[in-house]
């Protein structure tokens, strides 16, 4: 079935994307509610919602009993893997890829691949960073081998609503733990280091919560390269926002719908061509795609994985860095912050030129800020954070700071900290922060040699399997898996064998 889109540029409030009508297609990716369906023996849910990729249903989203399904958070479970979806369809995901990271083709020319693909209806896509964890600093390879109630998926909530968008940024995975290839990561790894683009595709599911339909080790290569990870994202255009009670009591009427929203943007309907308009009314009907019965009889399958492999350290650690939901929920609770706003907090100020510049308590105020920087600027982060702590009349702050920078792994950080617990600096710090920055210092050190002992190892590996001299099984065996950014090539692989069997 040949795909019938329309499909338009746009830029509101600043944010351009690409609105996107899709009329006729082949139904290859989507979601469908399986109402009634049993997910245990004795459990029943008002729904579940399948999101499906092909004749494959990838993950469930459930809807418990007795909740307010819009503003509670949902159960996710993965019942499927893109493994097993044709080849076809995941060959139009890299070469959306491809070309709009790697070639620097226009984005609506690079996504028409994967547009094509969509069931009927309104979409707005965009490009965007996107976090691959599952908001809690968990990396996503790891968080979805079991059915959980994961926060941040609910419909609606304080960081999307009616006054705030946001980029529905953290990301669920639909391959496993068992598809990860050190070949892949590695590549993508030195594509980053050779200045070539690397980025994904996601589909909205819920909430803050997008699929990745592509790029699984691209996530991993960028959390090692210290690398934001982006994506072609596609948004599904659902939900309406009504005019306000105020503005119907002015024209004496009932609330009607002014714009369609996602996540990400909201519409005015004055700003939708008619024609949209219509088929978004058409489709707001239920419907199931032509394989429903198929996608219900095998999302009753329970996924097996057959292997788990284990995944480097660093990525880990890595993603425990990066912004969680309530991060990200409290920095989109303002639009900016300049660089006159922040040296106005430095100073101990909420206000500027008489207005309020987060809130009117400056412990919130601050609290923001570091969220705001942390998720849009971690280097600025780490710059605020260090001057509130050099400041001694935020001495009330010092703390808070303090603790959220143990947290981080960072070289500045620790440059910072061990120049403040020096023997002629020692004095001058705040004596509740000196067994924090002790403590940080010698984790980081500790970190840091635990990694040299690994390259070490490794180049005596490779030394070895190189016939220049000769190694333990061990330190071959160990140094082979010590490093994810160097991942052994066939060959590699090969003299590792010879050496192990000598």
């Amino acid at each position: 079935m040949n795909s019938i889109i329309n499909s338009q540029t746009m830029t509101l409030s600043g944010k351009e994307f690409l609105l996107v009508d899709v009329l006729q297609s082949t139904d290859t990716i989507g979601c469908c509610s399986i109402t009634g369906k049993m997910v245990m023996p004795g459990e029943s849910y008002p729904e579940t919602k399948i999101f499906f990729v092909g004749d494959e249903p990838i993950s469930a989203m459930i809807s418990r009993v007795g909740r307010d399904t819009d503003h509670a958070d949902k159960l996710i479970a993965q019942i499927g893997t893109v493994k097993s979806v044709d080849d076809n369809i995941m060959s139009r995901f890299s070469v959306a890829t491809d070309n709009f990271y790697l070639y620097h083709q226009s984005f609506s020319k690079a996504i028409q691949p994967v547009i094509e693909m969509l069931t009927p209806g309104l979409y707005v896509c965009h490009e965007a960073k996107m976090i691959p964890t599952d908001g809690e600093g968990n990396y996503f390879w790891s968080a979805y081998t079991q059915r959980r109630e994961v926060s941040g998926t609910a419909r609606y909530s304080k960081a999307i609503n009616t006054n705030h968008n946001c980029t529905p940024c953290f990301l669920i995975p639909t391959e496993t733990p068992a598809d990860i290839s050190e070949v892949k990561i590695k590549h993508a790894f030195d594509n980053i280091q050779s200045g070539k683009g690397v980025g994904g595709v996601a589909f909205h599911l819920s909430g803050m919560f997008s699929m990745l339909l592509y790029g699984h080790h691209a996530t991993a290569a960028c959390l090692l390269a210290d690398k934001d990870f982006r994506c072609l994202l596609i948004e599904p255009l659902t939900d309406v926002v009504f005019e306000s009670d105020i503005e119907a009591r002015r024209l004496e009427r009932v609330p009607r719908i002014s714009a369609l929203a996602c996540p990400y943007v909201k519409i005015p309907l004055g700003q939708l061509p008619s024609h949209m308009l219509e088929h978004f009314l058409e489709l707001r009907q239920y419907s199931r795609p032509p394989h429903y019965a198929m996608l219900k009889n095998k999302s009753n399958t329970q996924m097996r994985i057959s292997s788990k492999k284990i995944i480097n350290k660093d990525i880990f650690d890595k993603a425990r860095m990066m912004p969680n939901i309530e991060m990200i929920t409290s920095a989109h609770s303002i639009n900016s912050l300049s660089e006159e706003q922040i040296a106005c907090l430095l100073q101990g100020e909420v206000e500027l030129n008489g207005e309020v510049i987060i809130d009117s308590n400056f412990y919130n105020s601050i609290v923001t800020a570091c969220n705001y920087l942390q998720y849009n600027n971690f280097d600025r982060y780490i710059t605020f954070a260090i001057d509130i702590i050099n400041e001694r009349e935020l001495s009330s702050m010092h703390k808070y700071v303090c603790d959220r920078l143990c947290t981080i792994m960072n070289e500045r950080v620790y440059n910072y900290f061990h120049e403040s617990v020096s023997d002629e600096n020692r004095v001058n710090v705040k004596k509740d922060l000196v067994p924090l920055m002790d403590k940080y210092v010698d984790l980081y050190e500790k970190d840091q040699a635990e990694k040299e002992a690994e390259r070490q190892k490794l180049i005596r590996a490779k030394n070895a399997l190189a016939g220049r001299m000769t190694a333990s099984d061990d330190d071959v065996a160990d140094a082979m898996s010590a490093d994810a950014n160097i991942a052994p090539s066939a060959q590699t692989q090969k003299l590792k064998a010879v050496v192990l069997k000598k």
